[in-house]
């Protein structure tokens, strides 16, 4: 199986474990079937999209150390974003950034979809950006992969 989709899978079965834990602790989705295949549809291209940009970077990195270095990165970004507090709440040069990162739009989707509250172009937009960094990364890593196996 690919790296990048088996990654996929784990992702998703570890994101169906973490619903499952805050159902037990009392999040009580309002979705209809339409808001959960738009939410799913969301996370599955979001987790793909990371995958594959991680994949990009262990073959950028010289190392394995160098790559977790990344890892880091990305597990950041969710924190300047809209998941704990609203954008508009933030400090001008945060909400700046926090608007204009891929993790927003993916969080105001799925935050939308799951309690069944107006959206708006979000979806689309998070959709955007999950197409734009899957396409950009599995473009880099082909040609990476070919450079490192001739």
């Amino acid at each position: 199986m690919n790296p990048s989709l088996a990654s996929t899978a784990r992702n998703l079965v570890a994101t169906a474990l973490v619903l499952g834990v805050a159902y037990a602790i009392g999040f009580r989705p309002a979705a209809t079937l339409p808001g959960w295949l738009a939410a799913a549809a969301v996370l599955v291209a979001f987790i793909l999209a990371l995958s594959w940009l991680s994949a990009t970077v262990g073959l950028l990195a010289k190392s394995p150390e160098a790559a977790g270095g990344f890892t880091f990165f990305v597990s950041f970004l969710p924190y300047p974003s809209s998941a704990f507090v609203r954008t508009d709440t933030m400090p001008s040069w945060l909400a700046a950034f926090a608007d204009h990162q891929p993790v927003t739009p993916v969080i105001e989707s799925l935050r939308g979809l799951l309690l069944n509250e107006p959206v708006r172009h979000t979806p689309w937009l998070a959709l955007t950006w999950c197409a734009g960094i899957l396409l950009i990364s599995v473009v880099l890593s082909a040609v990476l992969f070919r450079r490192r196996s001739q």
